[in-house]
């Protein structure tokens, strides 16, 4: 034990705890640096597509929205191609159109210009001087392969500003961005149709405001996530042909924004958006509209840097690792179904409520995979602990001869069923050495408790349990403190409180604290609530690795003992005065009769020397019928108790009648079963009634009753007198040997003192108890309960 006493630290490192922390420690930082670059390069791996999902989804359930009153389109239908013919039209309709859309705050065409026309020259100059007369209208540019393709000289010269029109779309072809800026190839940057009728409208403030809330410098190329106000169709749009032919009030677009682009389905200017999966396609006009209404109400989605999208995807991740460390598999199981739920619902009430977008695919990603890993690592530690603990289990000494604890290596078999089995059969060895170790507690012939550190019973023997209920002491139940399981056992308070602070601090146990008494082989002897002379005595328990592990107590009953020595020095008593005193007196007495002047009368001496004789029989065959009661065999058969008090009072009647005492038998049943020894029995029934013949006066009545106490199934027994009685003091010693009342008052009967003491033997010995109740002046009560037994039974001796 020392040896391994001395490095308890080394062995908590190589156990189990130590090795889950540093699996757990791999495990999360393995996982957490995964999910973090995951989300920087989620794009390559195609991650990127369930970030898309998710967003989507999110979206739809957000972008519900009325749509701004600011924002009226013009669109080029298929019932305006249809009344206006074939595209593209004369660019003279578009001047009409332009010269019936007065006091706006600024107009954008979403239909490109490259080209003159070669079939109406005359059209470009007459569309050039309605685009003058606005002042307001922004004409688009293309930006193919980083060459700005823009509109024609006279067309741009009349425009209030230009704008790129171009929409890239993600890798699923879906539209979910906008650039409020680009670069060509020369390095010119050119604004969005967007910004530039922002620009157009004097609201260039509002712009610049923008670009900072989002972080990016005024002119940057990032994109801009569209918050979608609805599916296709929610902005107001009026056809382009009801506007040409005035059908419209021109009111309508005063002081709004207005554009012009394609809505028909042949001119194929339409991109699915995360509103449109389902239905069918946005327009491009319309995506504008979207973009322009973002840009108004300053509602653009923004998304963090890729660096702190990163952070925020392992954090998810390392909180699900801390919960998965201190979890069972099922609790992790649904730890982890309940912070993917929380995600997916969190970031989207982000969407929702801050216009903020965190991808979160490679968190996800990285929480799925938390568990099947963690399960993968804390499985083989568990596992390999397991074997390890199995070797030294089989190392170590056992009093069975049953090897089950042959390690997986030997057959070869490393698989869990196979060390489970080995496992099964470890568990099933250490049953045995618990039930051994019970059953070896609960042989001994001494009640044992085992307590805790704490002072918290951790275990109680057979004999233990007995005990306690025997004295009605707190039942000594697994968890029982010290306090409550000694309360009744240890009634001396100082000492009980002493007793249990030595079970309840470790350094009362150590070694150089264990010289009180309870610790060695003396013992503490003390007395319980029920009277009995107990011997306690206390071993401290130690682990494998020598640390303190509670307390071992033994309660051991010396009450035999100590009333064998009350009874020896009782005997010697009795030899070396009662009986030396009435033979003293015949010596006295024989030496008196050699001196003639002292000598007695022949008849006045023998009858001198017959008293002291009669009371030394009388001593004599008192002891001898006491110490035949208390443990000689006596010898057992069914009795009547009626009868066997009415034979007392007959054998006594003459001695009563004497003095005349009238002996009342009251309501004595015909047949009150009992087993017993005859001759004990009616002696002791004889003892009571000559004790209440001798202390009661003359003239005076002695009642004997019997009943019947289904309650506690006995028979009851009062003897009744009216004698003197006696004092409260006298009454708790009544019953010992050599106890005499009244022994100075002159007339006092004779008596030895050992009738009670006889009486209250018997009656113990026959399984019953007795009782006096007593008031001074008016009589004493005797009061015997023997159990009921109906049945006739055969001889026998105990």
């Amino acid at each position: 034990m020392p040896n391994r006493a001395k490095r308890p630290l080394a062995s908590f490192r190589g156990g189990l705890e130590l090795r889950t922390r540093i699996e757990w420690i791999a495990v999360t930082t393995v996982l957490t640096v995964f999910t973090a670059l995951l989300s920087l390069f989620g794009k390559q791996v195609g991650l990127q597509r369930l970030d898309f999902t998710l967003y989507d989804m999110s979206l739809a359930a957000a972008a519900q929205r009325p749509v701004s009153d600011d924002i009226v389109i013009i669109a080029i239908d298929d019932g305006s191609i249809a009344t206006l013919g074939h595209w593209p039209w004369r660019r003279a309709l578009h001047a009409d159109l332009l010269d019936r859309l007065p006091e706006t705050r600024a107009i954008g065409i979403d239909i490109i210009f490259t080209d003159p026309n070669a079939f109406h020259p005359e059209d470009d100059q007459r569309l050039a001087r309605s685009i003058a007369a606005r002042s307001n209208v922004v004409l688009p540019l293309a930006l193919s392969q980083g060459i700005a393709l823009r509109p024609l000289p006279v067309l741009e010269q009349a425009a209030a500003a230009t704008g790129y029109i171009n929409i890239w779309p993600d890798a699923d072809g879906s539209i979910r961005s906008l650039r409020l800026s680009a670069t060509d190839a020369s390095g010119a940057s050119h604004p969005h149709m967007i910004a530039a009728m922002l620009s157009v409208d004097r609201a260039r403030e509002k712009a610049d405001g923008l670009s900072s809330a989002l972080g990016r410098p005024r002119g940057g190329d990032g994109p801009l996530l569209i918050p979608y106000a609805g599916p296709p169709g929610h902005f107001r749009a009026v056809p382009y042909v009801d506007v040409l032919a005035g059908n419209v009030d021109p009111a309508l677009f005063k002081g709004k924004f207005v554009l012009i682009g394609s809505w028909g389905t042949g001119l194929g200017d339409t991109f699915p958006t995360p509103l449109s999966h389902n239905t069918i396609p946005m327009s491009g006009i319309e995506i504008l509209a979207n973009g322009l209404q973002s840009s108004l109400e300053d509602r653009w989605i923004r998304t963090p840097p890729a660096w702190l999208s990163a952070i925020f995807a392992a954090i998810p991740v390392l909180l699900i690792c801390l919960v998965l460390r201190r979890r069972s598999p099922r609790q992790a199981f649904f730890s982890l179904l309940i912070a993917v739920s929380l995600m997916l619902v969190l970031n989207g009430l982000l969407l929702w409520l801050a216009l903020v977008w965190i991808p979160i695919a490679a968190s996800l990603v990285g929480i799925v995979l938390s568990y099947p890993v963690w399960s993968w690592r804390s499985q083989e530690v568990a596992l390999k602990q397991i074997s390890l603990e199995l070797g030294k289990l089989q190392d170590e000494q056992s009093p069975f001869k049953e090897n089950l604890l042959a390690t997986a290596q030997e057959d070869g078999d490393s698989s869990l069923p196979a060390r489970i089995q080995h496992l099964h059969g470890a568990i099933g060895q250490l049953r045995n050495l618990r039930q051994f170790f019970t059953d070896s507690l609960d042989a001994t012939p001494d009640a044992t408790l085992i307590f805790d550190t704490a002072g918290i019973t951790r275990f109680a023997s057979q004999k233990a349990k007995a005990y306690s209920q025997a004295i009605q002491a707190t039942p000594p139940y697994n968890g029982a403190t010290a306090q409550s399981v000694l309360r009744r056992i240890i009634t001396d308070t100082a000492l009980r409180q002493a007793v249990i602070q030595s079970l309840s601090d470790p350094t009362h146990r150590q070694p150089q604290n264990l010289a009180w008494p309870m610790w060695n082989d003396d013992g503490l002897e003390l007395r319980d609530a029920a009277g009995n002379d107990m011997l306690l005595k206390c071993v401290p328990i130690r682990t494998a690795s020598g640390t303190d592990a509670g307390s071992i107590l033994t309660l051991i009953d010396i009450s035999p003992l100590r009333q064998a020595q009350r009874k020896r020095e009782e005997s010697l008593r009795f030899i070396s005065h009662d009986m030396r005193s009435p033979q003293n007196s015949i010596l006295a007495l024989a030496q008196l009769q050699k001196n003639p002047e002292t000598a007695l009368p022949q008849a006045t001496l023998l009858q001198r020397m017959q008293h002291y004789a009669s009371k030394t029989l009388r001593l004599v065959d008192g002891f001898v019928q006491l110490a035949r009661a208390e443990s000689m065999a006596i010898r057992i058969r069914s009795l009547n108790l009626s009868d066997l008090l009415m034979n007392a009072c007959d054998e006594l009647w003459a001695l009563a009648q004497q003095r005349q005492i009238r002996i009342s038998l009251e309501n004595l049943p015909d047949y009150a079963g009992v087993q017993g020894d005859e001759t004990m029995l009616s002696r002791a029934l004889g003892n009571l009634l000559d004790n209440a013949i001798k202390y009661s006066g003359d003239d005076t009545v002695i009642t004997c009753r019997i009943r019947h106490l289904p309650d506690q199934a006995c028979w009851e027994l009062t003897i009744q007198d009216q004698g003197r009685g006696i004092a409260p003091d006298r009454l708790g010693g009544i019953f010992q040997p050599f106890t005499r009342v009244d022994e100075t008052i002159q007339g006092n009967p004779a008596g030895t003192g050992l009738g009670l003491a006889f009486v209250q033997a018997v009656i113990t010995r026959h399984n019953g108890s007795i009782r006096v109740d007593s008031t001074p002046g008016a009589g004493s009560t005797f009061t015997l309960a023997l159990p009921i037994f109906d049945e006739p039974a055969g001889d026998a001796d105990i």
